[in-house]
């Protein structure tokens, strides 16, 4: 699903709708998106044996090369360097129930304007 078919469904133009998404989420849907792939596919490099190429696939990146490249582009680490840390930052998992919450609040708050 493309950006202009998400603008559409929001009965926005895409230039709309992506200001708005990020003036709310301080990052643009596609950066958004990258965001989310890497972080989907960083537990299980660190916690399982399974094939990059497998990894990659799950997490929505086309190709090995491809997850390896975004991740030295955004993470300054290839997917080796980071399954051989073994680790992923302690503050991961708090940050990720953090932005959980701070995108529920939102969207509650968003909603409750809208109704009489």
């Amino acid at each position: 699903m493309s950006v202009s078919d998400v603008a559409a469904a929001c009965g926005l133009s895409s230039s709309h709708f992506i200001k708005s998404f990020s003036t709310s989420f301080g990052q643009s849907p596609h950066q958004y998106l990258v965001n989310l792939r890497l972080a989907s596919a960083e537990k299980p490099l660190v916690e399982t044996d399974l094939p990059l190429s497998h990894i990659a696939y799950v997490s929505g990146f086309s190709s090995q090369s491809h997850i390896t490249a975004t991740m030295r582009r955004y993470k300054l680490a290839t997917p080796g360097e980071i399954r051989r840390r073994k680790e992923i930052s302690p503050h991961y998992y708090e940050r990720r129930q953090q932005l959980s919450y701070a995108l529920c609040r939102k969207h509650m708050t968003e909603c409750s304007k809208h109704q009489p």
